[in-house]
């Protein structure tokens, strides 16, 4: 019977469907990464916190803007005499300005801290960044990770079964002993106990999953190494200049010097115009609506507040030499991570080849006992013994491609070239510059797009 058109591309287009579900239930590492990065907790804190210090910028450059305000009073007085009490009546209303001329630096020093407090607030949302990623990464890893160990220990467990179920009809036919028998029935039970302990396993690795990456942790996808890893340890160290915490670092010495120049400027001289333009209706003096206007210069030097000031600029000294002493330190730390990271990864990817070697002699050992078995020239325990070896050695070569896989991305973050736009994941990137010249130089309030969108 021929199939008719119409059962073929139904048959056509389920198979379609099918394929496509199957494709859209897989989740690979970018896109786990990508999730992270757009929907992680912690960085929309470390933003949020960004956006608000780019406020103290036009908080900072109001110090040499005018100020204007509107003024309006009434007044009543009642003066008694012998014969009858009088009253006035006085009402004022008008406007006033102040405008400052010099601030002693104070303005400058105080819109310099801010602009460098939020660059190093970029840093640090940096370095934040890569932190998500790395705790993503290795979060992935151990739920992917952790599935292939469990597949392992079925396996293992299948064939423990195997071994038991061949050990007993043996026995009935007089090949094998009842201490073969037992010894099958032991290592049974281990390998059940085994399979548990990975499910175990696996329902952390799936929790911890959700938690730091948001989705769940199903058909996830092989991981492998970063490409753009840096091939030498040289070549690492020439990116080290740009790690974000090295440069967070560098940052606040910059912010600490700030802080001198607002010390040191708290007791410089300013000079302020002050202007005012006011109606005055004083009815009883037969005063309408009149016109008072003055204009007026404040000049104010410091001359002694009881030794603050040079205190203040004593502490803030103190706190940039401390903030020096921090980067050299910051710099050390850099350079031991990388060569730390960079000696576990090389570590790592030759032990992974001493182990496949060493699996490759373990499923020729254990094939051979299998057949020595069958003549009656091996015992169980050499059997049970090679299974066991080749089972460890399986669980080991995964530990160490997890290993592999964790300790690449280590390195990648230890050189400062883990973030999302570099490991190029498909995702809406945050700017940071988007708010901030938003907010920069306005000279009136407004909310910005930021302030409902994130």
């Amino acid at each position: 019977m021929r199939d008719s058109p119409v059962l073929l591309i139904f048959l056509f287009l389920s198979g379609g469907l099918l394929a496509h579900a199957d494709r859209a239930a897989a989740l690979t590492l970018a896109a786990a990464l990508a999730a992270a990065y757009e929907d992680s907790p912690v960085l929309e804190a470390a933003r949020a916190d960004l956006r608000s210090l780019d406020e103290n910028v036009p908080i900072a450059s109001a110090g040499q803007r005018p100020q204007v305000g509107f003024s309006t009073s009434t007044s009543v007085s009642v003066r008694s005499s012998s014969d009858t009490p009088e009253g006035t009546h006085v009402s004022r209303s008008g406007i006033f300005v102040q405008q400052p001329l010099y601030t002693g630096g104070r303005v400058d020093a105080a819109s310099e801290r801010a602009r460098l407090a939020v660059s190093l607030a970029r840093a640090r949302l940096e370095a934040r960044e890569q932190d998500v990623l790395l705790a993503a990464v290795e979060t992935y890893t151990d739920a992917h990770f952790a599935e292939r160990r469990l597949a392992l220990a079925l396996v293992n467990r299948d064939r423990s079964e195997r071994i038991l179920q061949n050990a007993r009809d043996r026995y009935r036919l007089g090949g094998s002993t009842g201490t073969d028998v037992a010894l099958a029935e032991t290592h049974l039970q281990q390998a059940r106990a085994e399979v548990e302990h990975k499910r175990a396993e696996l329902t952390t690795a799936r929790v911890h999953f959700g938690v730091i990456i948001g989705l769940p942790a199903e058909g996830l996808e092989a991981a492998m190494e970063p490409e753009g890893l840096p091939p030498s340890l040289d070549e690492m160290r020439g990116e080290l200049e740009d790690h974000p915490e090295l440069r967070a670092a560098g940052l606040a010495v910059e912010l600490a010097d700030a802080d001198v120049g607002v010390a040191d400027s708290s007791s410089a001289a300013s000079m302020t115009l002050n202007g005012a333009a006011f109606y005055v209706d004083q009815p009883s003096e037969d005063v309408s609506m009149e016109p008072d206007i003055r204009l007026g210069l404040v000049f104010d030097v410091p001359l002694y507040r009881g030794g603050a000031d040079r205190a203040r600029s004593r502490q803030a000294r103190q706190a940039r030499s401390a903030r020096e002493h921090d980067f050299r330190a910051e710099r050390r730390r850099r350079e031991a991570e990388l060569v730390s990271a960079h000696a576990a990864l090389e570590s790592v990817r030759q032990r992974l080849s001493a182990l496949e070697a060493r699996r490759r002699v373990a499923r020729i050992a254990i094939d051979g006992l299998r057949q020595e078995a069958i003549l009656g020239t091996a015992s169980m325990t050499d059997v049970l013994d090679a299974e066991e070896t080749l089972f460890e050695t399986e669980i080991d070569l995964e530990l160490l491609a997890q290993e592999r896989v964790s300790a690449a991305y280590r390195v990648l973050a230890a050189t400062g070239l883990l973030s999302a736009r570099r490991l190029g994941l498909d995702v809406s990137h945050y700017e940071p510059d988007h708010h901030f010249e938003q907010v920069r130089s306005g000279w009136f309030g407004r909310k910005s797009d930021d302030e409902t969108t994130r």
